[in-house]
């Protein structure tokens, strides 16, 4: 195991609760801006160690953020895409069990700026979740929201 303080363990995101564990993040991300026009890429490794059953996960996600002005100081369009991929391995008894988890999803969201304080935005999108160890937790989802916000 890890021979910490448990105030280190605590900065560095380790819960005596339940699964103990020990979790490390490097988020990168790049910004680009052409004129008006915004694009983000970002790449989240995450790497997870479990004091019991022998377990560790991995899971890395890349997603991508583009947006652009339709109509100068009024109305946004924002494109974003996620793709997630999640490796958990485990002892069961005798066993060594090793699960895999996928997430695709997009979407699409139009903002307004109303008045001064006052902006929306719409969105619609398609999230899908592929579980093949855990079939009854597959899905594909499509949502739409719609937000209103008010700046006093």
């Amino acid at each position: 195991g890890f021979f910490f303080s448990d105030g280190a363990f605590a900065i560095l995101g380790y819960y005596f609760q339940g699964g103990d564990f020990f979790d490390q993040r490097y988020p990168v991300s790049l910004l680009t801006v052409v004129g008006k026009v915004r694009n983000r890429l970002s790449v989240v490794p995450r790497y997870k160690v479990y004091e019991r059953d022998n377990m560790d996960d991995f899971e890395w996600r890349i997603a991508e953020s583009l947006q652009m002005p339709i109509v100068d100081k009024f109305m946004d369009l924002s494109l974003t895409g996620l793709f997630r991929q999640e490796f958990l391995n485990r002892d069961e008894g005798s066993a060594h069990v090793r699960e895999v988890e996928m997430d695709v999803g997009g979407s699409l969201t139009l903002g307004f700026t109303h008045l001064k304080n006052l902006t929306s935005s719409w969105t619609v999108g398609a999230l899908y979740s592929h579980r093949p160890d855990l079939l009854s937790d597959e899905y594909f989802d499509l949502y739409g929201t719609a937000t209103v916000n008010y700046a006093f």
